[in-house]
């Protein structure tokens, strides 16, 4: 059975992606266990906002019509989740 895409927007987060950029549709995370420590190694104030927005690697467009149903990751501070094959291959078939 297929998700709704309200369905699958909820999975998206709850892996950690946020909207980073509505215009382009795009969703990050944070994508390292150890994004904290990255930013005092770059003598850089990081809060998890500014590392998915400027640093994150796991960044893909979403779509219109997820994004639409995601939370923006301005102000929010969940950091790392790691990811399961299962989240993975969801990921690939979106």
């Amino acid at each position: 059975m297929e998700l709704s895409s309200t369905a699958k927007a909820k999975r998206l987060m709850a892996m950690g992606y946020r909207v980073t950029s509505s215009k382009s549709n795009l969703v990050s995370r944070v994508d390292r266990k150890d994004w904290k420590e990255f930013s005092k190694l770059n003598s850089t104030p990081v809060n998890a906002d500014w590392y998915r927005r400027c640093i994150s690697k796991d960044t893909f467009d979403a779509g219109r019509q997820l994004t639409s149903k995601m939370d923006n990751s301005n102000h929010d501070q969940i950091g790392y989740v790691k990811l399961t094959e299962e989240d993975k291959q969801f990921i690939k078939e979106l």
